[in-house]
């Protein structure tokens, strides 16, 4: 995006992935993958365009996670701890690089 247009504007980091299983049945591929995806990801793609965007002193992230973060429901229960943790995440973000009035 720099390359072609020099500039970024926005980011809206939204992924999710996710199966259903018991805690016990989640093997350690599946453990990883979903990590890497629905809360790995998100910050690594904020890492990547925050400091061009703090340099211009302009930009937006959006991050999406899921309510699942907030209100786990039985057999998700690593998807809702890397929901959870792109909640928290994203509430972090805000504290090191407010909005401008």
């Amino acid at each position: 995006t720099l390359d072609r247009f020099g500039r970024i504007d926005a980011l809206i980091a939204n992924a999710g992935v996710g199966e259903s299983n018991r805690l016990q049945d989640v093997s350690e591929e599946e453990l990883l993958w979903q990590t890497e995806v629905n809360f790995l990801g998100v910050i690594r793609c904020c890492r990547a365009v925050l400091p061009h965007m703090l340099e211009r002193r302009s930009g937006h992230i959006l991050t999406v996670s899921s309510v699942a973060g907030d209100v786990p429901t039985g057999g998700l229960s690593v998807y809702a701890a890397t929901k959870g943790g792109v909640t928290a995440f994203s509430e972090l973000m805000l504290m090191i690089t407010p909005p401008r009035p």
